[in-house]
């Protein structure tokens, strides 16, 4: 398969979610000449072409994203102010991407229509086309607006964050069984982290 075909198809995004105290925006956009796109799909090397080699530019992560915008952000997260990049399409974000020093260290697929490798999609899959797999451990996130439960699978680089329609109860050591999270509970994020 030809390189530029495979960027096309393995086009996805994901990040590092954290709880923001303060948030200060200083936009810069950096538009896509190009506006025809692929679908964006996570897989364990990154998403779109971004991976963990890839420089942490605008221009650079633009080169990979025909057809999506690519905004400079500042966010204030605890007294600590960090560049973001964030992956738009038709005023919607879609990613938003952090760095690891020089170069992506990880990438938060949180609008609609992102997908997996195996096919899970933000705002579409839900727990029960999860699956879970084995050997996964589910823990709540409370840091967000709407509690997540989140869920990582043994030697992925891929989170999945799910929306839950009722609470849901960890147990003493934090884990949440994977019985005890409703099926019908809605994808509402990826995220990818670069390895090492």
């Amino acid at each position: 398969m030809e390189r530029g075909r495979m960027e096309k198809i393995y086009s996805g995004i994901c990040g590092l979610v954290v709880a923001t105290v303060a948030c200060a925006f200083v936009v810069t956009p950096v538009t896509a000449a190009d506006q025809t796109y692929a679908p964006l799909v996570m897989t364990w090397q990154g998403v779109g072409g971004i991976t963990a080699d890839t420089p942490y530019e605008a221009e650079a992560l633009q080169a990979l994203l025909p057809g999506y915008d690519v905004v400079v952000s500042r966010r204030t997260v605890e007294g600590m102010s960090e560049v973001i990049f964030l992956v738009r399409k038709d005023d919607r974000d879609m990613l938003v991407v952090h760095s690891n020093g020089n170069a992506v260290g990880s990438i938060t697929a949180v609008g609609d229509g992102v997908a997996d490798e195996a096919g899970l999609t933000i705002g579409k899959s839900t727990f029960a086309d999860y699956g879970p797999p084995e050997f996964v451990d589910c823990y709540l996130q409370e840091e967000t607006d709407t509690p997540l439960v989140v869920c990582d699978q043994r030697d992925s680089f891929i989170t999945h964050l799910f929306a839950t329609p009722k609470p849901v109860k960890s147990s003493d050591d934090g884990r949440i069984p994977p019985e005890a999270i409703p099926p019908q509970s809605v994808l509402k994020r990826m995220v990818w982290y670069a390895a090492g």
